[in-house]
This record gives C-alpha cells, structure tokens and sequence, in this order.
C-alpha cells in the first residue's frame, strides 16, 4: 500500500520528472511502445540489419539511462518520492530493457548462423553510437582436491581467476567453463 502523503504527491512528481525527461510521461510510454513494435519487427539476417538493431538497441539504452539520470536528479537528498519515483522509472526501465535484450537476441542469433557459415567470425560491431562485442568470461569449480596445486589453496579463486584470463586453461582439480555474453556499450556524446 502506497503511503497517502506520496498518493497526493504522485501528480506533482509526474510533472517534475516530465520536466526533467524534457517530455510527457505519456510521450515516452509511447516513445518505447513505438520502439518494442520496431524491436518485434526487427529481422537480423546481415551485417546492415545487425547494425540497424544496434542502432535501436543502444537508441534504448540512451532512453533507459535519461530515464535512470531523471530519477537519480529527482531523489536528491530526499526520500519522501522514492517509492513514486521507483516505480514509475522502474516500470520504463524494464519495459526499455526488454527492448534491448530482444534486439542483441536477434543480433546474437544472426551472428551465430553468419559464425557457423565459416565465411566471417564476427566478434565486434562498431557504430558512430556505439557497440556490440563479444565478451569471454571463464567458470571454475574444484573437480579434484588433490589434484590441485598448492598455490590455490585456501581455494585462492582470485590467483585461479587470473591464471585462467592470462590464458591458463588446465589446472589440475579444477574444473574451467567458458561462457560468453554479448554486451553493447554507449559512446560517449
């Protein structure tokens, strides 16, 4: 239940994060439905397409991280908004987050089938907005105690992290998975 005193404040508050996104709440609501019908209707299929869905996808990265600044402006030192004013960017955000993750799907899900043709490994798609690339990340976990090599215990998992991003991949008792993620990045305006 929502406190009274933030119910008689909500409309006030609707109109200072109006005035500090420099638009309607209703304008950027239709401003992401506009951009989930484009991000639905996106077929990724090459290089052109993939960098159009960048596009879009860090478009709503921009969106989301106004949205995310306005919030953080609006909060200050008080905290009389902060369940208003979660909630109402909390809600943008996520729907602007779902937009961005459907968008790098399609991109990933192109890029597995152009990696798989043999023709062109793509690990990086550069646009004047941004970027997509490939990100490498390891797992381990202790398979074999005794196999293990001394300078790791006291499970020391920050030497064994480092060993493996400086390229060590076969360390007795334990056990190394990769996974990868794709990322984007904003440039800086």
């Amino acid at each position: 239940m929502i406190p009274k005193k933030i119910e008689e404040n909500e409309l006030e508050f609707k109109e200072r994060v109006e005035f500090e996104l420099g638009t309607s709440l209703h304008s950027i609501r239709e401003l992401i439905e506009n951009m989930l019908y484009q991000a639905v209707d996106v077929n990724v299929f090459d290089y052109t397409t993939a960098t159009q869905a960048l596009t879009m996808a860090l478009q709503a990265r921009k969106v989301r991280n106004k949205t995310e600044g306005a919030r953080k402006f609006l909060l200050g030192n008080t905290t009389e908004y902060t369940k208003v004013v979660n909630r109402v960017v909390g809600d943008l955000k996520d729907e602007i987050q779902n937009i961005e993750d459907m968008l790098i799907k399609k991109i990933d899900k192109w890029k597995s089938v152009v990696d798989q043709d043999g023709t062109t490994a793509l690990s990086k798609i550069s646009i004047d907005e941004g970027s997509l690339y490939e990100k490498t990340s390891h797992e381990f976990k202790v398979v074999d105690l005794e196999c293990i090599p001394k300078k790791y215990f006291i499970v020391n998992e920050a030497a064994i992290k480092e060993d493996i991003e400086n390229g060590l991949i076969d360390i007795p008792g334990i056990e190394i998975t990769t996974k990868k993620e794709i990322k984007i990045r904003v440039m800086a305006s």
